[in-house]
């Protein structure tokens, strides 16, 4: 009987996994969850300094990629000239 020990072993890793999850009645039990802790993102009053200063940093970040392709550009059409030239 082909594959009699694998599917013996996939029963008996889930009835051990279900008895070791059984020991804990929610999640707030878990040792891997931290405890919640309110930081200064989580007050509503800051919400639109926190958009201003995102619509802030993706026009920034959107500048610096124009600026790189504009760079590389310029190396490459300079890298072609003096290959036709050449």
């Amino acid at each position: 009987m082909a594959g009699g020990t694998s599917g013996f072993t996939m029963i008996q890793s889930t009835k051990d996994n279900r008895n070791l999850r059984s020991g804990r009645n929610k999640m707030s039990d878990s040792p891997y969850v931290r405890p919640h802790v309110k930081t200064q993102n989580n007050d509503p009053e800051l919400y639109t300094e926190l958009i201003a200063e995102r619509f802030e940093r993706k026009s920034q970040s959107s500048q610096y990629s124009v600026l790189i392709f504009v760079i590389l550009g310029i190396l490459i059409s300079t890298f072609f000239y003096f290959l036709m030239v050449g």
